[in-house]
């Protein structure tokens, strides 16, 4: 049931879109505002905070620390899953001694990990050259959330909002939960925040819950 890239290229080509990221202040986005979206997105470890329930696309690297995939799925029906990282990939990474999210760079675990997930849910693996790109973007592994708009705004949706994406400043994610920050270890926060912010001044992306200055 693993999908091709046409396939996902064509669910996003020239539709509206919103990214639903963990951060406290997505609860600032009502149900009405999201039914109006063609596509809804939700990242990780996700959980519903309004009476809108859709769950079009299932954005994850669907590794160890994401819980409850299953019942996720039996329970919100998403269209397919969207896996972050390439199935059968080694990254080899010049770190040059930095410390860097993914470090190990084999990403084949995740397959190993899900594989009783991948043989009955439709789900999409991204291209080397695409996961490649993305960490050009950044200059190391984006986080999910990141990762997420990187992936899908080169499929060309009419429109692209995101909601919940506070670059881990409040120190919290999954809406209320302690965020530590070794858990962001080798991830590159200011220059998410820094690419992110250029996307909305070109008026690429609009964030929903972002302040005056960067709506």
């Amino acid at each position: 049931m693993r999908l091709n890239e046409d396939f996902v290229a064509d669910f996003f080509n020239n539709k509206s879109v919103v990214i639903l990221g963990s951060a406290p202040c997505v609860l600032n986005v009502s149900a009405e505002e999201l039914e109006q979206f063609d596509v809804i997105v939700r990242v990780n470890n996700y959980a519903h905070f309004n009476a809108c329930r859709r769950v079009d696309v299932y954005y994850s690297f669907f590794g160890r620390s994401i819980k409850g995939i299953e019942e996720k799925i039996s329970r919100d029906n998403p269209k397919f899953l969207f896996f972050k990282y390439p199935f059968d990939f080694v990254f080899n990474k010049h770190t040059k001694g930095r410390e860097i999210a993914g470090k190990s760079g084999d990403f084949r675990y995740v397959q190993r990990l899900r594989k009783d997930v991948l043989q009955h849910t439709k789900h999409f693996a991204q291209t080397p050259a695409n996961f490649i790109s993305s960490f050009c973007a950044i200059g190391s592994i984006p986080t999910t959330g990141v990762s997420a708009i990187l992936d899908i705004i080169r499929y060309q949706p009419s429109e692209l909002a995101i909601a919940g994406f506070d670059f881990f400043k409040s120190k919290k994610h999954n809406i209320n939960e302690v965020w530590h920050p070794k858990d962001g270890n080798g991830h590159d926060f200011e220059t998410e925040e820094t690419v992110v912010l250029d996307l909305i001044a070109n008026k690429l992306v609009k964030n929903l819950t972002g302040d005056k200055n960067n709506a």
